[in-house]
């Protein structure tokens, strides 16, 4: 799934990427796949069954705040309750290129994205950072805390 946070026109290039692909790997954008704009996070994530087929590409880094009041707990909190394997892109590099030059540097990385995917037990969360040595996928831990603390988890 690659959400809102990636343009549309973006997000259907990686998607013509992914059928080329070998195996072939189903994809979807968001928007398209709910059918209607603004849906929370929490409400369209529910939509992801079984939660072990699905990983999410997303520009939404998780910022939180007065947001989790506005709109719900982030998603980077989220997809890792529900056994859903996130993928955030972070940073300016990945966040604020045009639809095309963000277009091509996923794609480069999602030969990497898939085959981490492919080893998740679900829930997992990776920051794809862009840095000197180029586009890395780094782990993204949770931090344990007390239930229900999702500024806690917010890093």
């Amino acid at each position: 799934m690659l959400d809102e946070c990636i343009t549309k026109k973006c997000a259907h290039a990686i998607i013509e990427y992914l059928r080329l692909y070998k195996p072939p790997v189903e994809a979807h954008f968001l928007l398209d796949f709910v059918k209607e704009q603004g849906q929370l996070d929490v409400e369209w994530s529910t939509l992801l069954v079984p939660s072990n087929e699905w990983i999410v590409v997303t520009g939404d880094s998780g910022s939180s705040g007065p947001r989790i009041h506005a709109k719900g707990p982030p998603l980077h909190l989220i997809l890792p309750q529900r056994g859903i394997c996130g993928f955030y892109l972070t940073g300016k590099g990945l966040t604020q290129n045009t639809g095309e030059e963000r277009a091509r540097l996923i794609i480069s990385k999602m030969p990497d994205i898939i085959s981490k995917a492919c080893r998740s037990r679900g829930g997992e969360r990776y920051k794809v950072v862009q840095s000197a040595k180029g586009i890395i996928i780094k782990p993204w831990p949770l931090r344990h805390a007390s239930p229900g603390d999702a500024v806690a988890n917010s890093d």
